[in-house]
């Protein structure tokens, strides 16, 4: 059975652990990996009144979380929630378990943030046609592609 937390501090190593997995797996592979920057930001997260990190747990065993913010558009004084990271490990993929966490993303940034919009990201690579058609399905339109350059 699936259950849903906010993250707490005991909750980081284990973050960090499927952060680095994110971090492998995507576009930012071949840049360094620096486990205690991603837990000082953990730690931040956890603690800000407009940042959110809910994890999944199957049977108290962590498998997935979803981590975010809040902040007014540029342009407006609309929310917009934006998803900074979504990790579901691989054993758990194609169950609700990465779904649920979507939609307890969007209750928070709705019902407790008060947001107008939630951003939800593709990282390159990934079954970019597959996850443009869930997130259509779920209600989302695509509002633009974001662009790396080494400096």
């Amino acid at each position: 059975m699936q259950v849903l937390n906010l993250a707490t501090e005991k909750d980081i190593p284990e973050l960090v652990r499927m952060s680095y997995l994110f971090h492998i797996e995507g576009p930012y592979k071949e840049e360094e990996y620096y486990p205690e920057e991603v837990s000082n930001l953990l730690h931040t997260l956890i603690q800000s009144p407009v940042s959110t990190v809910i994890v999944s747990l199957v049977d108290d065993k962590t498998v997935g979380f979803i981590a975010g913010t809040v902040m007014k558009n540029f342009t407006n004084t609309e929310k917009t929630a934006a998803e900074l990271a979504w990790w579901v490990d691989h054993d758990y993929r194609g169950t609700q378990a990465g779904v649920r966490l979507r939609e307890a993303f969007e209750f928070w940034a709705k019902r407790i943030q008060g947001a107008k919009f939630s951003s939800m990201g593709i990282l390159s690579g990934m079954n970019e046609k597959v996850l443009d058609r869930y997130y259509r399905r779920n209600g989302y339109t695509k509002a633009e592609t974001v662009y790396k350059k080494e400096l």
